[in-house]
């Protein structure tokens, strides 16, 4: 999430006219006091707090692809794939690219 937090001051000097600028400003508000909580001495008790603040970011969509795709790209490849999960660092015992979850 700090790293997330890290990408959008960034963003949001340079996509002012974005259509969906005032979302991902209050994402970027939502992260910040999400990250707050965490680096706080209290973090311990504000579970509900941070469980009400991960609901109000997924309700805002997903972050700019921009910062997506940034993060993406800073990920070790150790963690990117070559089995598991699509782009879950080949968990063991998850099934590979392709392959349906027993569960389905």
């Amino acid at each position: 999430l700090q790293e997330l937090l890290n990408l959008y001051p960034e963003w949001l000097e340079n996509n002012t006219e974005h259509p969906k600028y005032v979302v991902y400003k209050k994402q970027c508000q939502i992260v910040q006091d999400i990250c707050d909580i965490f680096n706080g001495t209290d973090f311990q008790t504000e579970g509900g707090k941070v469980y009400s603040l991960l609901n109000d970011m997924q309700e805002t969509g997903p972050p700019p692809d921009d910062i997506v795709n940034k993060m993406s790209q800073e990920i070790p490849d150790a963690m990117k794939g070559g089995g598991g999960v699509p782009g879950g660092g080949g968990v063991p015992g998850m099934p590979g690219a392709g392959e349906q979850c027993c569960i389905q």
